[in-house]
């Protein structure tokens, strides 16, 4: 089938890069083809070669305010504005009202209706308005997500006739399509973000608008802290302009004064009037008269936010009834044929299991010619330019996705918009600092948003599937924002960075301060990473000083974990293994599962682990085999056509493995800023040097993600026995009985909740049986044993099954279809988990047996944690403490060599004149080797530790207890030495 396509996709295509088949050229496209070009270049590119590629400097902070520094190029004629019309939309009529506000205004908030032009024509009208002065201007615009950024820059090029990454451009991530020549750049908030961390100034650019600024983000709530910051220091002539549909005018506009005679002046608000077209909205209880009989809409909704299996049901049936209202509309017959226009369906869903099931089910609706897009953030790039095409004739797109479509992403031929009214939004327990994703009802701002999705070329429809009475008294009015409800590590780290002083002050003044608690708790959690100077014996407990760990981590665009992995591992001299998991963690996993192939997919896995139970393994052996490490994307192949097959057979899914190589480089390329370089020599080939390595990597892994260690102790057989009841261990939950007064107010809810654990249902054909009858081959001598009274029979413990298993998983000859699946566990002596501790804890306080008050006789044990505040005596993060009680003797020299091994890890992660920033090659070698044999040699005694029985101390978790003198802390290290207590030998 041959679909014919205009000049305006062509052009689209040509932009966006899609693939396409089967295509033939109408007649419109030839005319233009064969007509001479008469289309004059634009006033703004010619402005654009006018202008110096070169930035603007940068004022370092501390210079007076000045405008930015935007030079032309002498000879060059004064562009005059070109052929390009505007849009008839709502914000063209107000075009030089705009531009006069701007231009008189620091800070102007703009608010409209979504489709009246805010993000596509506003910077237009700035740009050419400088066209027509003559002046050089350099304009950014932030979007919250990338696929938002990427599409208005797309669709702006368009809209100008030019290159994309020429005049207009966009950046996100790592991936960056402009040139020096660009004038108008989409960016994504954290680009943004980082770009004036770095600079510490806003005289880069002459104009920041930031859109969608109702979405409060934590990047978007720190960037509007560090833009009115930078505005009131050195960079007073920027214009910064404040966008979105549902903003709250009133609190952003107070947050934007200016301090005029005493008073604080709110920043101007502009009200764009008008939409495209109008929007109808129903609710759930309003679509009886729609929906066909024996659609119940009479539902009582979950306690817990969540789409049950009738509101699908409702939502089908909806998509079904459109094409009986078009046909009214339009006064046309209903047949199978279609011969009215089928207006897009956008249906608004929290998360990809929910896209999923939605178009299973979708998809059994054969005869209605549906063609269905997911969108969301894991779909490929082809599949995301799906949703912007036109569909076949006489087919319905239906768009499935997330709040990424909500704000930015424009698809113009939207007609119905079908909302849950849910978002999956990420939370942070504060106490353990655990993140992830949870199912909630949308704001009304948020829901607002999507309805302004439809009705951009005709009259558009919102199906919100939740009760008119619900819509008003449940749903809240505004987004709580991000930064009261995730981590603020990250953000602190910026802080530091921008030096600006207490974090707890900075913060302070964000649109919406987070609370004081949870920014002095982040301050003890960077001082445990490191990332802050520990500050404890002074009354900055709450603050430090920001360590080349913590600088280290705020240039990386990773977890702190897997950041901190990345620097030991140039310590210990694994940085290319430590790059790989940091690079492999940040992603999606290339490993892939195929549904009908989940057993090949586990064993190619195993496979490239080495038939070790470890992701992390895996993950950097797979990278190993797929590209070569200095020449990316040059993959090898012996006996496969291409990567694609050779991805096939392994079950590497390439486009993200490739995703993988380019953040590792990006990784690379940031830490060589700071010295840190893959070394030539760290790739052994002989056995005894890969087993090395790989107790190396494992040390560098153990001592990135302290203090998150799972220790099993000892199992009381009879105990666990009685417990247990006769259930599987592996899929029996235990209910602690020690339950609240009131916890008979839960028993419902914990009885659905468990109402499916440990079932399993067999499902068999008794016709096979006999057909197919498995036969069972043991050995009866330990039965002769018993009979002969040679043996009795004893119950076996559950931790010797599981250490059999995995004695046999390591030791036993090949065999096939045998495997034994260990997650996330490691069989490893007790004297193992005490000496990781003892080698990263950032303090330690050891136990001392007392043969009396005044005779010392040995170490029994150690508390190790972040220490206490030699103000209060308290501890300052007791959470976070460890006891440790020794199972082996330790004695004065096994502390000396952890000082010696953190002395060397100092050496190599430090500022200053000595620091390593300022280490020639070969000195790095040498502390790397010394590191890597101290760690070795730690852990690896001849002869062994002996054994000695755990004595647990009596003042359990108790600081201060031996009276030890302060002789200070030096400051910008990783790690203090250890204080060493003399024993009586």
């Amino acid at each position: 089938m041959h679909q014919a396509i205009t000049s305006a996709q062509i052009a689209h295509w040509f932009t966006v890069g899609v693939q396409f088949a089967n295509i033939t050229i109408t007649d419109e496209v030839k005319k233009q083809a064969e007509a001479p070009s008469t289309t004059d270049s634009s006033s703004v590119e010619q402005l654009s070669e006018q202008t110096s590629p070169e930035k603007a400097g940068s004022d370092g902070g501390n210079q007076k305010s000045r405008r930015p520094e935007l030079p032309t190029s002498p000879g060059t004629t004064p562009p005059s504005l070109g052929s390009y019309v505007y849009p008839i939309l709502p914000i063209t009529k107000n075009r030089q009202e705009l531009v006069s506000l701007i231009e008189n205004n620091s800070v102007i908030i703009i608010r409209g209706a979504t489709g009246s032009g805010k993000t596509t024509q506003l910077p237009q009208f700035i740009l050419d308005h400088y066209a027509e002065k003559k002046t050089p201007c350099n304009l950014v615009v932030t979007q919250p997500r990338k696929i938002g950024a990427t599409s208005i820059a797309r669709w702006v090029a368009r809209e100008r006739k030019c290159t994309l990454g020429s005049l207009v451009g966009y950046q996100v991530g790592l991936e960056k399509m402009a040139t020096e020549h660009t004038k108008l750049i989409y960016v994504t908030t954290g680009v943004l973000l980082q770009k004036l961390v770095s600079a510490k100034t806003l005289t880069e650019y002459s104009h920041i608008f930031i859109d969608e600024v109702h979405e409060r983000t934590e990047e978007l709530d720190f960037l509007l802290l560090v833009v009115r910051k930078l505005l009131r220091t050195n960079s007073r002539y920027v214009k910064v302009i404040l966008m979105s549909a549902t903003i709250n005018c009133a609190e952003f506009a107070e947050y934007f004064g200016t301090p005029i005679r005493n008073q604080m002046n709110p920043a101007y608000v502009f009200e764009v009037e008008g939409a495209p077209y109008a929007i109808e909205e129903f609710y759930l209880d309003e679509l009886k008269t729609i929906l066909p009989l024996g659609v119940n809409v009479d539902l009582t909704f979950p306690v817990d936010p969540c789409i049950t299996e009738e509101m699908y049901n409702i939502a089908i049936s909806l998509i079904q009834s459109f094409d009986e209202m078009e046909a009214k509309d339009q006064r046309t017959p209903l047949n199978k044929i279609y011969p009215f226009e089928r207006g897009s369906v956008l249906v608004f869903l929290p998360g990809l299991a929910e896209i999923q099931y939605m178009k299973e089910a979708l998809a059994k609706l054969v005869r209605k010619r549906l063609q269905v897009y997911p969108l969301h953030s894991t779909v490929t790039l082809e599949e995301q330019n799906g949703v912007f095409l036109v569909p076949i004739p006489g087919y319905r797109k239906i768009i499935l996705s997330t709040n990424i479509a909500e704000s930015s992403v424009t698809v113009p031929d939207v007609k119905y918009v079908i909302d849950f009214c849910l978002v999956r939004q990420l939370v942070c327990d504060k106490e353990t600092n655990y993140r992830c994703l949870r199912i909630t009802w949308a704001s009304k701002t948020s829901c607002n948003q999507r309805r302004g999705r439809a009705g951009r070329v005709s009259k558009g429809f919102c199906y919100r599937l939740v009760s008119r009475h619900f819509w008003e008294h449940e749903i809240p009015d505004f987004t709580i924002p991000e930064m009261l409800r995730s981590p603020l590590a990250s953000t602190l780290l910026k802080v530091k960075l921008l030096d600006m002083g207490d974090p707890r002050s900075v913060l302070s003044t964000a649109l919406t301060p987070p609370n004081l608690n949870d920014i002095e708790r982040t301050v003890l959690q960077l001082k445990q990473i490191g990332a802050l100077s520990d500050q404890s014996n002074s009354q900055r407990q709450f603050d430090g000083e920001l360590t080349f760990l913590g600088r280290v981590l705020a240039h990386l665009p990773v977890d702190l974990q897997l950041g901190k992995l990345i620097v030991f591992g140039h310590v210990f001299g694994c940085l290319e293994e430590c790059l790989i998991i940091a690079a492999s963690l940040s992603l999606k996993s290339f490993f892939a599962m195929p549904s009908l192939q989940q057993l090949a997919g586990y064993r190619s896995k195993l496979s490239f682990a080495q038939n070790l139970p470890s992701d992390l393994i895996a993950f950097v052996n797979a990278f190993k085999n797929v590209s070569s490490v200095h020449t990316l994307n040059t993959f090898v192949f012996s006996k496969y056509q291409d990567e694609l097959e050779w991805g096939k057979e392994n079950c590497i899914q390439i486009k993200r493995i490739r995703e993988v190589a380019e953040l590792f480089e990006d990784l690379k390329k940031r830490v060589s800023r700071f010295n840190m370089h893959i070394s030539s020599s760290s790739n052994p080939t002989d056995y005894t040097s890969l087993h090395k390595q790989r107790f190396i990597l494992q040390g560098a892994i153990a001592g990135a993600f302290f203090p998150n260690y799972f220790s099993q102790g000892e199992i009381d057989e009879q105990l666990a026995s009685k417990e247990l009841s006769g259930n599987d261990p592996k899929t029996t939950i235990m209910v602690p009985v020690n339950l609240p007064p009131f916890a008979f107010l839960c028993y419902k809810q914990l009885q659905s909740l468990f109402r499916q654990c440990g079932q399993i249902f067999i499902s068999w054909n008794i016709k096979f049986i006999l057909q197919f009858s498995l036969s069972f081959f043991f050995s009866v001598a330990k039965y002769l044993l018993v009979q002969e009274g040679y043996a009795c029979h004893v119950p076996e413990s559950f931790e010797n099954k599981t250490l059999q298993i995995i004695f046999i998983f390591f030791c036993r000859a090949y065999v096939v279809f045998y495997r034994s699946c260990v997650r996330e566990t490691g069989v490893l002596p007790e004297v193992l988990l005490a000496l990781l501790r003892a080698r990263q804890t950032p303090a330690l306080q050891l136990q001392v047996h007392h043969a009396d008050e005044s005779y010392l006789t040995g170490f029994t044990g150690a508390l190790c944690g972040l220490g206490w505040n030699s103000v209060s005596q308290n501890a300052m993060l007791p959470e976070h403490d460890i006891e440790l009680a020794f199972d082996v003797k330790f004695d004065f020299e096994d502390i000396t060599e952890i000082n010696a091994l953190r002395g060397t890890v100092n050496k190599l992660v430090c500022d200053g004149p000595n620091g390593l920033t300022n280490l020639s090659p070969d000195k790095i070698s040498s502390l790397q080797e010394e590191a890597r044999e101290r760690l070795v040699g730690l852990f690896i005694k001849n002869p062994p530790r002996p054994e000695c029985t755990p004595v647990y101390y009596e003042k359990f978790k108790k600081w201060n207890q031996l009276q030890e003198k302060d002789d200070g802390k030096s400051k910008g290290v990783l790690f203090q030495l250890h204080p060493i207590t003399l024993l009586n030998m």
